[in-house]
């Protein structure tokens, strides 16, 4: 079973799939597993700003999809995910990620 199959098993929720869609929302948790796992080295991550490169969130979202970060901000669910100012620790991101794409919160750096 690939990781893709695996990430679609658990139900992920209307909001998220209307405010990104079905592969953004697989993205995210790619990105999830990858902060949980170390594949994206702490270094590589950093949620205080958004500079459209690839360090926070949606850098990494936008590198992997091969857009432009500013096209992941297309709807009001998806702004406090990708809001700087957020604290740069990758645990509480892959936590923030699966909230945001399972649950549909609109607070999901908020446990």
């Amino acid at each position: 079973m690939s990781n893709r199959q695996f990430i679609t098993a658990r139900t992920l929720h209307p909001k998220a799939l209307a405010a990104l869609g079905e592969e953004a929302c697989i993205v995210a948790l790619e990105v999830a597993r990858d902060l949980r796992d170390g594949t994206i080295p702490p270094e590589r991550y950093n949620q205080a700003y958004i500079c459209g490169s690839a360090c926070c969130i949606a850098g990494h979202m936008a590198r992997r999809l091969g857009v432009n970060v500013v096209t992941l901000f297309t709807h009001d669910l998806s702004a406090d995910l990708f809001n700087g100012g957020h604290p740069s620790d990758p645990f509480l991101a892959a936590d923030a990620v699966e909230r945001y794409v399972y649950d549909g919160s609109e607070t999901p750096w908020n446990p």
